[in-house]
């Protein structure tokens, strides 16, 4: 007859199958729990450092999990913007009065419409090839500084980059 080896602690059975702990995964689990709790800090700390120093490791692994789980993300991102519509007018506000500063009173409103009527038929987005605020340089919104892109492309494209852009040397 063989002898199912039992936990120290609760005196159950559920080990893990190397059979290496004295104790079982709920009591493992509980144990971690409780070492997290106690030196959370200290575990921050080290998470923190190690982000700092690995930021690009970092990025892969944010993107590899907003790829895997679109759905979930959608969600947590509808969340915040509930809790934060205080943030979300604020955004909203500045980014009105960026355009609206941007806008001189010669560009065709009716030119602009139709570019923004042709990304939404496509599915695309409206993209400032200039951005209108940037450390380096702000654009205009007009016509010529806007094109139809994807909005992967847009996102990827962020506040940096812009067709004719001049490489400084550094």
């Amino acid at each position: 007859m063989c002898r199912l080896k039992t936990c120290g602690k609760c005196g159950g059975n559920n080990f893990v199958a190397n059979g290496k702990y004295t104790r079982c995964n709920t009591c493992l689990i509980a144990q971690r729990a409780s070492r997290y709790k106690r030196r959370k800090e200290e575990f921050d700390s080290i998470s923190k450092s190690w982000g700092e120093a690995n930021k690009e490791a970092v990025k892969g692994y944010k993107k590899k999990w907003r790829d895997a789980n679109k759905q979930e993300q959608s969600s947590l991102v509808k969340s915040w913007r509930e809790g934060n519509k205080g943030k979300c007018r604020e955004y909203v506000a500045n980014r009105r009065a960026a355009l609206r500063g941007a806008t001189p009173s010669w560009a065709c409103r009716e030119e602009m419409r139709s570019i923004h009527k042709l990304a939404s038929d496509r599915g695309l987005v409206v993209d400032h090839i200039v951005p209108l605020v940037s450390d380096k340089v702000c654009g205009f919104n007009t016509p010529d500084n806007l094109r139809c892109i994807t909005a992967e492309l847009n996102n990827f494209k962020g506040n940096r980059y812009w067709s004719d852009m001049v490489k400084r040397k550094q």
